[in-house]
């Protein structure tokens, strides 16, 4: 990588929690040795890990607007009971039946919220989301 591409990188993750730092850290340090197969794994490790790293924030943040809600109109309990103890997710369990249903009720409950607008931007193109893909995909 070129040293201007490593600065940008080392500043962007700099502040990231360890579990998101790590697999960026494994990720250039693949590409400097030209390991591009042993970089892509690690992107997918990040994709993944910041993917359940902003369904648990944005979870909080909608157990809080939650409490304003009538019982009956409280959807996080459908969320939680997709978690199965017995066995882990798959990333595509995580996505479909987590991610996009908390990014739903958020884009719903709190439209104003930077990280739900931020979230929505990137995720949602020409009416697609870009982690399910579409048919022109």
């Amino acid at each position: 990588m070129t040293q201007k591409t490593t600065r940008m990188t080392n500043y962007h993750y700099e502040g990231l929690p360890g579990t998101l730092a790590r697999p960026v850290e494994s990720l250039t340090r693949q590409i400097d040795a030209e390991g591009f197969s042993q970089a892509m794994n690690y992107a997918l490790d990040f994709l993944e890990i910041s993917t359940q790293y902003v369904s648990c924030y944005l979870f909080v943040l909608l157990q809080e607007v939650e409490l304003n809600l009538e019982p009956s109109q409280r959807p996080l309990g459908a969320i939680v009971r997709k978690i199965d103890t017995k066995r882990s997710l798959s990333f595509g369990d995580w996505v479909n039946d987590i991610f996009n249903p908390l990014v739903r009720i958020a884009q719903k409950e709190m439209p104003g919220n930077p990280l739900v607008q931020s979230i929505s931007s990137v995720l949602f193109h020409r009416g697609n989301n870009r982690l399910l893909g579409g048919k022109n995909d």
